[in-house]
């Protein structure tokens, strides 16, 4: 019973002595805030200005292509793969870039040249930072949720079959390059993944239909296929196009908002603050701990006598 009120009694004392702490330096701990504080009001209005202004400096010339893609409906159950599988090729995005006349490279810090000596290195730095995400250190580029702030992007839009291509540059005419060029390699790439199925099928197709006596069953299925067998001879022949725009390629400005810019800087504002607040308590701590020291003789001996030893070495 006795030593659970000690034990009491000395959590009363240390819980005093810790208030007794905060009143002592309270215009200290206030003082200290209060600058903080103070910064961080004026900071408020201030920062998000001047980002902003130097944002619109930034993006005032830079431009954001957009364009849609799709595989046609009727050949979509020939390709095997989705759509943005094959945008989504270091080699496609390099060639576009090339035949655009992106001249270097120029994403998180790292600045390349594109001509064919760095090829494999500047395809090798597209599919880290453009496809998978990622920076030098292996970790993730651009968090979830602000996939906006990417270069270039390929997403899926809503659940349809319909996939956006997004590219920033300040060059508006290599913008409109690079959607024609990846445009054109994508088909070719899709084109000959479905030829390989589409010159299976039309092959036995025809094979089928030569026989001289076939069973009630394969006409029904020869007159059922009929359709989709001209489809894809039609393909073969050139006559179809698989990978089709949905509308024409789009060209906009990028825009930045003072609002939004204020609005992520509120939060930094209040880190601030607590940071402030949390350094003054600490700070009381400090002198208070020096303030002890100072009072009690033998500890200030000891201390005199390590300066002096020190000071003999």
């Amino acid at each position: 019973m006795n030593n659970d009120t000690e034990t009491q009694n000395e959590d009363e004392i240390t819980l005093l002595d810790l208030f007794t702490i905060l009143l002592r330096y309270r215009k200290l701990i206030a003082s200290i805030s209060l600058v903080f504080i103070i910064s961080t009001i004026a900071g408020f209005f201030i920062y998000p200005v001047y980002k902003y202004n130097k944002d619109m400096d930034i993006t005032r010339r830079q431009k954001r292509g957009i364009m849609w893609l799709e595989v046609a409906q009727r050949a979509q159950p020939f390709v095997s793969q989705q759509l943005d599988s094959f945008i989504l090729h270091p080699d496609i995005i390099y060639d576009s870039l090339y035949v655009a006349g992106m001249k270097r490279f120029n994403n998180n810090g790292v600045k390349i040249s594109l001509d064919d000596n760095n090829k494999t290195t500047v395809m090798h730095l597209i599919d880290l930072f453009w496809i998978r995400n990622l920076d030098l250190n292996g970790n993730i580029l651009v968090p979830k949720g602000k996939e906006y702030n990417k270069i270039f992007s390929v997403k899926k839009i809503d659940e349809g079959s319909v996939f956006e291509v997004i590219l920033k540059d300040n060059d508006p005419e290599m913008l409109k390059k690079f959607m024609e060029s990846i445009y054109k390699l994508c088909s070719v790439r899709v084109e000959e993944n479905m030829r390989i199925n589409a010159q299976a099928i039309v092959s036995n197709y025809e094979r089928l239909m030569g026989l001289p006596n076939v069973s009630e069953p394969v006409k029904f299925m020869l007159e059922s296929y009929f359709s989709t067998y001209v489809y894809l001879k039609d393909f073969l022949d050139g006559k179809e196009v698989i990978v089709k725009l949905v509308g024409e390629p789009v060209f906009v400005e990028e825009l930045v908002s003072i609002s939004l810019t204020r609005a992520k800087y509120l939060k930094t504002c209040i880190m601030i603050v607590f940071t402030g607040f949390f350094l003054s308590v600490m700070l009381a701590f400090v002198l208070n701990a020096i303030r002890n020291i100072k009072s009690d003789e033998e500890a200030m001996k000891k201390i005199h006598d390590a300066l002096g030893n020190s000071g003999s070495k």
